[in-house]
């Protein structure tokens, strides 16, 4: 939800009690529900009701457009844990540690449609590499190939070369902070997948 300001913020609160549903409002405020203010003048009557707030560097209209557009893919987030398998949806991309071929077709029945995905994935070396990505291929046809920080992951290149028999664009990218903002350049939806430590990585820099 999005405020551009005070005597704004002042009229929903006051509507929602008039309709009864105030602490309604403030529950959904403090936690489902974000608050995107055009500032801090805008925020403070929602933060001193104890509702977190997030605003742009400059107090403009057309900075809280572009606010709420980088916001919204990472809002948008949600987390499923099923027989102790984790898989996040960010938007139009998602993360599954999905280190084995049996985890990847689990992943598959999962993935939301369609499978246009550019693929992120580095590997370990003890992995079956050939059965994990000969399964990837059903989720895109683009891949990125990286490696974790783990000392047994496969170097980045080694990955790439395993791929080439499957997909028909493959590209190499060192780490993975740069092997994501790579698949974000060549497609709208993202997969990262492949490695548990990978996906450590990257919460690391979220």
């Amino acid at each position: 939800m999005s405020f551009t300001s005070a005597p704004a913020v002042a009229a929903v609160l006051m509507r929602a009690g008039e309709m009864g549903i105030e602490d309604r409002v403030l529950g959904a405020l403090r936690t489902n529900v974000h608050a995107m203010c055009v500032g801090p003048v805008t925020a403070r009557p929602l933060v001193r009701l104890g509702v977190p707030t997030s605003a742009p560097e400059r107090m403009r209209l057309g900075a809280l457009a572009r606010h709420i557009t980088d916001e919204l893919p990472t809002l948008q987030s949600r987390t499923m844990t099923v027989a102790g398998h984790r898989l996040e949806i960010r938007g139009t991309e998602v993360r599954d540690g999905a280190h084995t071929p049996d985890a990847v077709e689990w992943l598959l029945e999962r993935l939301p449609e369609p499978h246009d995905y550019v693929v992120v994935a580095s590997i370990l070396a003890d992995k079956d590499a050939a059965g994990i990505l000969d399964r990837l291929t059903r989720a895109g046809r683009t891949f990125v190939a990286t490696e974790s920080t783990n000392p047994r992951a496969l170097p980045a290149d080694v990955v790439a070369g395993l791929a080439r028999p499957f997909f028909p664009s493959v590209h190499t990218a060192p780490g993975p902070t740069a092997a994501l903002a790579l698949a974000r350049e060549l497609g709208e939806r993202v997969l990262v997948t492949g490695s548990l430590y990978l996906l450590a990585d990257l919460a690391g820099d979220d």
